[in-house]
């Protein structure tokens, strides 16, 4: 009962519904259902006293709440690294400067700057593009194919931005009725 010691609060055998481990191992956590809610909110009112030593109590979530809790573990990191904001998460909600912010806000801003993102590096590439500018080069969007079937050769020009192909035959025209000689 070296909770009950270090909490400052009286639990009794009564108090608890249930005691199981969460694992196999000795150092694995244990899950402690209680009759009442109200001692529940007592004990996690004092978790503050258990600084400094190696027990820490937290509420059990259910695996959606868990998983909303990872994504806002992962963006209270971010603000954090660039600016001194005051972050922390209360309830499924992310607070920046005392502003609460859902998951699907945060998701949205995740979005916009994606999209800006995609817009500059595309600004980029033409700019590079049109510094490095060579008239006599084709275009990257243009490839040319070479087909040779027999004594036919055959350039199709295929124009990947806007899917259009055409071709040129190298056939020797031939008067009607006579064959071209083969080899």
């Amino acid at each position: 009962m070296e909770l009950k010691r270090t909490l400052c609060i009286d639990i009794t055998e009564t108090d608890i519904n249930n005691i199981y481990p969460l694992g196999n191992s000795a150092k694995s956590p244990i899950k402690i259902e209680f009759v009442s809610e109200l001692k529940k909110k007592l004990i996690l009112r004092n978790c503050s006293r258990l600084k400094g030593t190696n027990i820490s109590i937290r509420y059990d979530l259910t695996n959606k709440q868990r998983e909303e809790y990872k994504i806002l573990k992962g963006h209270l990191n971010r603000p954090n690294k660039n600016s001194n904001n005051k972050c922390h998460i209360k309830g499924n909600k992310l607070y920046i400067n005392n502003i609460p912010h859902t998951i699907e806000d945060l998701e949205e801003i995740d979005d916009h700057q994606t999209k800006e993102k995609i817009k500059s590096a595309v600004k980029y590439i033409h700019e590079e593009q049109s510094k490095h500018h060579n008239p006599e080069k084709q275009p990257e969007n243009i490839r040319k194919l070479k087909i040779q079937k027999g004594t036919e050769n055959t350039t199709h020009t295929i124009d990947t931005q806007n899917k259009k192909t055409s071709h040129a035959s190298d056939t020797p025209k031939t008067r009607a009725g006579s064959t071209p000689l083969r080899k």
